[in-house]
């Protein structure tokens, strides 16, 4: 005998694509790569300004020791000091001034551009003269730097905008380094000082 059953089908849900999966799954990937270019960009500046900083600091202690040289000098006894040491006193403050001169301008341009590696070089180079006390060869590299320096400000002058955040102050700072706009009737620079008593403070004389 056939038996006539029921028969039971099994249905499975129908899946319906959604037309926005592949928007989102873009977008997720422009995001994701955004995130990586971005700390990939914050990680090179602030690599970039680490090296720049540390740079600076090196070039202003080296400075700062050639002063600390001077001063030495300057203040040995009176009745010791030469025609040749008077001589050496003068070549090393002469340079001295122009290489404190010089860093200062080429502070400035830093604060413009970051295309300063060949002139980083070259006032290296003329700090190490100056150490040596080779004042010829450190005034002459000293002389291209400052060259070097102009055409490279003019090139910025165009486009240079001077940040919001940097002070107004017209008179030097008594001593240490300062950044800070100056104001004159040619119109308004920023400019990076580095102020040092370089004066002499005479001995004074025996009473015998």
């Amino acid at each position: 005998m056939k038996l006539n059953l029921p028969k039971n089908k099994l249905r499975f849900p129908k899946f319906r694509f959604d037309k926005h999966i592949p928007i989102i799954l873009i977008l997720l990937v422009v995001i994701g790569l955004g995130f990586y270019f971005f700390n990939t960009k914050t990680t090179s500046l602030q690599n970039l300004i680490t090296s720049i900083t540390s740079e600076k600091d090196k070039n202003l202690e080296e400075l700062q020791k050639i002063a600390k040289e001077l001063e030495d000098l300057k203040n040995q006894d009176q009745l010791k000091r030469n025609d040749e040491l008077q001589k050496e006193i003068q070549n090393i403050e002469k340079t001295y001034d122009k290489a404190v001169s010089i860093y200062e301008s080429l502070l400035d341009l830093k604060d413009n551009t970051n295309k300063t590696s060949e002139l980083d070089e070259l006032f290296s180079k003329s700090l190490s003269y100056l150490a040596d006390r080779d004042y010829s060869s450190a005034s002459t590299t000293l002389d291209t730097l400052a060259t070097k320096i102009k055409e490279e400000e003019v090139k910025v002058a165009s486009t240079f905008k001077i940040p919001e955040n940097v002070p107004v102050q017209n008179a030097p700072p008594g001593s240490g380094y300062s950044r800070q706009q100056v104001q004159t009737e040619a119109g308004t620079f920023l400019v990076n000082i580095i102020a040092a008593d370089l004066r002499s403070k005479p001995k004074p004389e025996p009473f015998w």
